[in-house]
């Protein structure tokens, strides 16, 4: 790379995978190419959800093409059972270590890396000690809070995670979170500020695409259709979705997704005898566009927890682009903004009769479904478009290359 604009963009997930970290990073690119930055893109040949290589890719070890005018350097994944945590740690710092090899290849005047990787932090900041650049290190979930956050055993590994958080944070150029409440976390963490933004997550386009033309058939059935779709993980806490399925019998429940608290919900669900719930796994961006179309009301939640008060699940965005009501279990930013956007209704995160009561709010009153879908998708167009929220990004990295001494 020879533009003195020129940025690797880390990022353990890019398209054609069509997971939310992957629309993103495919946002943020967009976002610098058309502010004229020479980006490539540092990535994994595409595996998820599935856990297997797409077909196409992997063939190599290293892959570098031009996608979509962009140059994208894939590495081949380390493939690891994902519920076995030591595996998958391997798996995480065998990424991150090449990608530092494929930096010191390319020689950027920027890395830009993004978290929740724990080790993509300290590559980061290896790329800077080993070939003097910038680094602009991006955290859209702090993750290594979660699991302490509830009650599972860690073994002191946050610890560990923190730690080298703070040594990446003392080094960086530059931060971006996705959320007001992470920012402020990070700047306490450590004592210090640097330049930085918040870059919440946008309205993908071409799913908003597919959402409107996806036909809309709820409200024809004898039984309203509550649908949850994304990760199945201890974050989400689902066991109080279950528990507010039980509540209302009479109201059909579903989950779409996978994740390690699959299996447990799923006996939670047997043991209380929840016969109005089904789990669908995983199922294709297709599918889930369809579901979306036929369902009345849709669900998010996260655990009851401090933490998760500046933690804004991505899926929110998705619900309202599709049009429908949300139910948001949860607090904090995410909260306020479904309240602010009039496209949904919020309970207390944990709390299973609060949920099944919101939920029963809006099956009882068809109009306020349509209001809030309508309200939602409205507020998401509007005010949550790419070329919007990622509009502080570019000259956030602009003042991190200025900062170069032979820059002035």
């Amino acid at each position: 790379m020879s533009s003195d604009k020129a940025v690797a963009y880390i990022t353990a997930h890019y398209f054609p995978e069509r997971g939310a970290p992957a629309r993103r990073a495919r946002n943020n690119v967009d976002a610098l190419v058309s502010a004229g930055w020479d980006v490539t893109v540092v990535t994994q040949a595409p595996h998820y959800p599935q856990n297997l290589v797409y077909d196409g890719f992997g063939v190599q070890r290293v892959d570098d093409r031009v996608e979509a005018g962009v140059r994208v350097v894939r590495i081949r994944p380390l493939l690891v059972n994902r519920r076995s945590l030591p595996r998958r740690l391997m798996s995480e710092l065998y990424f991150a270590i090449w990608t530092v090899v494929i930096v010191g290849r390319i020689r950027p005047s920027v890395v830009y890396s993004s978290v929740p990787y724990m080790f993509l932090a300290s590559a980061a900041i290896a790329c800077a000690r080993l070939f003097s650049v910038k680094t602009v290190i991006e955290f859209r979930d702090l993750t290594w809070l979660y699991p302490r956050a509830v009650g599972k055993n860690t073994f002191g590994l946050e610890k560990i995670f923190e730690f080298l958080i703070k040594v990446a944070l003392r080094k960086a150029d530059g931060v971006v979170t996705s959320t007001h409440g992470q920012l402020a976390y990070l700047r306490r963490l450590v004592g210090r500020g640097w330049p930085a933004t918040v870059v919440p997550t946008a309205a993908d386009q071409e799913l908003a695409d597919k959402l409107s033309m996806s036909p809309q058939i709820s409200g024809t059935r004898r039984r309203c259709r509550v649908v949850y779709a994304g990760l199945v993980g201890f974050a989400q806490r689902l066991e109080t979705y279950v528990l507010a399925a039980k509540r209302l019998p009479d109201v059909s429940f579903e989950v779409y997704g996978a994740g390690p608290e699959l299996p447990t919900l799923k006996r939670l669900a047997a043991d209380l005898k929840v016969r109005n719930i089904d789990f669908h796994g995983h199922v294709g961006e297709d599918r889930l566009v369809e579901t979306y179309g036929s369902a009345d009301i849709l669900v998010a939640t996260l655990a009851d927890a401090p933490i998760f008060e500046v933690t804004q699940p991505s899926k929110i965005w998705e619900y309202m682009l599709a049009g429908k009501p949300v139910v948001f279990s949860g607090a904090g930013e995410a909260a306020e903004a479904v309240r602010q956007s009039g496209g949904g209704v919020v309970s207390v995160p944990g709390d299973a009769r609060d949920l099944a009561e919101k939920v029963n709010l809006l099956v009882k009153d068809s109009e306020l479904r349509h209001r809030m879908g309508q309200d939602g998708r409205r507020f998401v167009m509007t005010q949550m478009r790419p070329h919007q929220v990622t509009a502080t990004l570019e000259p956030l990295l602009d003042l991190v290359r200025a900062s170069f001494p032979d820059n002035g």
